[in-house]
């Protein structure tokens, strides 16, 4: 029996989903709530860009970029870093620039 969500809106339900995910992966807790893993997925991406604090683009002086290794095998990613600031700034698939 899937576990119902406490308010009418879900608001609460969602709140309490995104606390789960600070520490747990989106398929333990969609196990957890016995719902679909697209939906705390989406509910997941929801709670991260409320959290994201969009940079301060004028006060970059220098950026820094590197380039690491996922999982085990060749399949990389790029990241860009204001390393005074210490924000990340971009995340990329691949090794592309």
């Amino acid at each position: 029996m899937a576990r119902a969500l406490p308010a009418r809106d879900g608001t609460l339900g969602r709140g309490l989903c995104g606390r789960l995910l600070r520490d747990r992966s989106v398929r333990a807790v969609a196990a957890f709530y016995e719902w679909g893993w697209h939906t705390i997925k989406s509910i997941d991406k929801a709670r991260l860009n409320e959290a994201v604090i969009e940079p301060d683009w004028a006060s970059i002086q220098y950026l820094a970029m590197d380039e690491f290794a996922l999982h085990k095998g060749h399949r990389y990613a790029t990241v860009v870093v204001d390393p005074i600031g210490r924000q990340v700034l971009w995340i990329g698939k691949g090794r592309s620039r």
